[in-house]
């Protein structure tokens, strides 16, 4: 009944919210809380706090996938924070200018949020450390979706402190921006990313990760775009796809300073002047760059034992360079003008 109540209250006050310049709070103790906000206008504010339990949504009771704040308008912003185990937030947003915020501390929550528009934020760029969805913790999972827009950005991503957790963004459109930060062993992070003059970053800390970053497809490319992927500890795997036929470049960095070996890196790009670079230092590391199109550059560098490094040309105008440093490495490069 008091669960009830507050989702009732929460809505009768929402009713209200109409105008321009309106601001929401809902705070949620204990467990088991549903929580859901309307707001029409511009510049709303939208915070929902669910602390101190477990089984939190942030939606309606019978379709945790659907609304959990709906927003239409432009510039409006929301802030979500659920500690707790089994936290869910879902949100779809039609609204051009908004920003998100989503904080879970605890086990296996859950963030879905699709946005729909063009200049969309999830997370806050005034200030550079406040992500655009943080989980610390083990088994979580996270998408968010921008789609059918331009410029929209996802500041960071962040998964801290666990393993066996996943991440997705999709971002459809021109001049996005998008960044994942994972810690801890056997996490999951993937990036997607349709259009021209997209920006993607993964930062990865320790073992039995696997990130991967594709922007555009081979029947839809995508121009002009930019990679960086850095990864630090033991059996990572690192892969990025380009397609188009622009300026696109990707860059990843597996250093063994702090944590270890045996880290893999592909790059493979489709296109008219690409560039990719791959720095591994350790042991049994393995860097493969594929490059098909016009006037693509790679650039692989190895510092350590047992390390494959092999790129594959196919067109005119390519310049491959492998530099090994230790024992026993391997060293493929095929051209075809």
């Amino acid at each position: 009944m008091k669960t009830r109540f507050i989702i009732l209250l929460v809505m009768v006050l929402a009713s209200f919210v109409l105008a321009a310049g309106n601001s929401s709070t809902v705070n949620q103790a204990s467990g088991s809380n549903y929580a859901k906000v309307n707001q029409s206008g511009t510049d709303n504010i939208s915070a929902i706090d669910q602390g101190g339990g477990d089984g939190n949504i942030v939606g309606t009771p019978s379709e945790p996938a659907a609304l959990g704040v709906n927003q239409v308008g432009s510039a409006n912003m929301v802030d979500i924070q659920q500690n707790g185990t089994g936290n869910k937030v879902s949100q779809f947003r039609t609204a051009t200018g908004v920003t998100e915020a989503v904080q879970q501390n605890g086990n296996a929550n859950s963030t879905v949020i699709t946005q729909v528009g063009n200049n969309n934020k999830v997370g806050d760029f005034v200030y550079a450390y406040n992500p655009a969805v943080k989980q610390n913790g083990e088994g979580h999972s996270a998408i968010i979706n921008q789609i059918n827009g331009d410029n929209n950005q996802v500041t960071e991503l962040v998964q801290y402190g666990g393993y066996l957790n996943s991440a997705y963004i999709d971002q459809e459109g021109s001049n996005n921006t998008a960044g994942l930060n994972q810690r801890g062993s056997e996490n999951e992070g993937s990036m997607e990313q349709f259009g021209t003059a997209n920006k993607a970053s993964t930062a990865v800390v320790g073992s039995f990760n696997e990130t991967i970053i594709v922007q555009g497809t081979a029947l839809s490319s995508s121009n002009s775009n930019n990679v960086t992927q850095w990864i630090n500890g033991d059996n990572n795997l690192a892969k990025v796809e380009q397609y188009g036929t622009g300026s696109n470049k990707a860059f990843q960095h597996l250093p063994s300073t702090y944590y270890g070996d045996f880290n893999t890196a592909t790059i493979a790009q489709d296109g008219y002047k690409n560039d990719a670079t791959e720095f591994i230092g350790g042991n049994n590391n393995i860097a493969d760059i594929s490059q098909t199109g016009d006037l693509n550059k790679g650039s692989i560098s190895q510092i350590g034992d047992n390390n494959i490094a092999s790129i594959l040309s196919t067109g005119t105008g390519h310049t491959g360079t492998i530099t090994q440093t230790g024992n026993n490495n391997q060293a493929i490069v095929t051209q075809n003008p």
